[in-house]
């Protein structure tokens, strides 16, 4: 299962769950919790996450298509999912549904209105006089394994690479933001590659340092490193650039790392 928790950042992290904890809060909110959910929890009893964008079918109140998600709830006595009725009651929430993340204006939840087990995942805005719910995912697996890195679109990406941006990325510069541990650097460098059209990539000859790189990230000692390789690694070959060997060697590396393997359902 994809590993979305923040290091050293605790704030809204509970005790560690049981089951006895899990089956009195099943009986609270007379439902069935998702079994990923459950899983998830039982690695970090909520908290902050480091996956932080999801994406939506129709823009949001940010003016995106889009949601910020910077949290998850786990399950406890207080900042908890169990304080579902208390924000439906305090906010004018839709009935039926249990909160898994937001604040004041906007919220995701599970849908359990038709259902009383494998709920859909949703968003809430509070603006309009009528809530506006969209609908995220069929499962909270699934709203698991898109929620992505960050929350600029790719359009903004390519916006923020003026042309004094992409003559400070020289060949050289990639080369070394990609072989260093600064997460922060290998992002800046990956996205400026991804911002780029597949035809300059080949022209630049970018196509072979990159896949010299994700093989060598996926390898390395960092566990958030790795997984933003495995997460790149999806993004580019989107675009088609990888063959189907090197695509089988990737494959082999997700598939031999706990950690990583759930990304090899995104290729």
């Amino acid at each position: 299962m994809k590993s979305i928790w923040q290091k050293d950042n605790y704030f809204y992290t509970l005790e560690p769950l049981t089951q006895n904890i899990v089956t009195q809060a099943e009986e609270s909110l007379k439902v069935k919790l998702p079994k990923s959910y459950i899983q998830l929890l039982n690695k970090q009893n909520g908290g902050h996450i480091k996956y932080t964008t999801y994406p939506t079918n129709e823009p949001t109140n940010m003016g995106e298509n889009y949601i910020h998600v910077d949290h998850l709830l786990g399950i406890g006595e207080k900042d908890s999912i169990l304080d579902s009725q208390y924000l439906i009651q305090e906010w004018g929430l839709p009935k039926d549904i249990v909160i898994l993340s937001g604040e004041g204006e906007s919220w995701i939840a599970f849908d359990y209105r038709n259902t009383k087990e494998d709920p859909l995942v949703i968003y809430i805005e509070c603006e309009s006089e009528e809530d506006k719910v969209i609908k995220l995912a069929n499962s909270f697996e699934e709203f698991l394994n898109g929620l992505t890195l960050h929350d600029d679109s790719h359009q903004e990406l390519i916006d923020d690479i003026n042309e004094e941006n992409q003559k400070s990325w020289t060949t050289e510069a990639i080369v070394q933001a990609l072989s260093s541990n600064n997460n922060e650097e290998i992002v800046q460098a990956f996205n400026y590659l991804h911002a780029l059209k597949k035809k300059q990539l080949i022209e630049l000859k970018y196509i072979t340092i990159l896949e010299n790189k994700i093989i060598e990230l996926l390898g390395n000692s960092n566990e958030q490193i790795r997984e933003i390789a495995a997460l790149y690694a999806v993004h580019f070959n989107e675009k088609r650039l990888f063959s189907p060997d090197y695509i089988e060697q990737i494959l082999k590396v997700l598939r031999e790392d706990e950690n990583l393997a759930v990304y090899v359902e995104m290729f």
